[in-house]
């Protein structure tokens, strides 16, 4: 009986000393992401003997180049009302012609309805850095959207996307 106590007690410590972990779920994420080190109390003796960074990040991002979609190009899109997952708009677009008067012309209401963008053909960095110009504060990322294309059947941009379905 007492083996079985001990062999009981055993299990028992094991189970509570198992650390049981899991990664968070995201329920919403609105693309406005804040560090929050700025809600945090400051603790002066800790962030004294901390040594300061010494090198300054680069003012533009990194990206693999050329992006491409192979499945999309430019071209005319129709409106089409469907329900669509998307907590924010998103548009996609080209470094094309079509693209960048798109863009001029829908620029404000991209800003306004805080639409995010992803610049599905770039062939160089130049190309980024002048569709990000344009974009003029509007984020803009270059990455393809082949799974997107895929999914929804696009075949054409540029073309805004929101919860209620894609537009020109």
């Amino acid at each position: 009986m007492t083996a079985l106590r001990i062999y009981g007690i055993a299990v028992l410590v094991f189970v509570i000393c198992i650390q049981v972990s899991a990664a968070p779920t995201v329920i919403y994420d609105s693309g406005k992401t804040e560090p929050i080190t700025r809600y945090l109390p400051q603790r002066a003796s800790h962030s004294a003997h901390m040594p300061q960074p010494s090198v300054v990040p680069s003012q533009r991002k990194v990206c693999a180049l050329p992006v491409s979609t192979p499945s999309m190009r430019p071209g005319k899109v129709a409106t089409y009302t469907r329900r669509l997952p998307l907590p924010r708009p998103l548009f996609l677009l080209g470094d094309d012609a079509l693209s960048q008067s798109w863009l001029q012309e829908n620029r404000l209401r991209l800003k306004a309805i805080g639409a995010v963008g992803l610049l599905v053909e770039a062939n160089d960095q130049q190309a980024v850095d002048r569709m990000t110009a344009l974009a003029d504060g509007v984020p803009l990322t270059p990455s393809s959207a082949e799974s997107f294309a895929h999914n929804l059947g696009l075949t054409h941009y540029p073309v805004l996307l929101s919860s209620q379905g894609w537009e020109q």
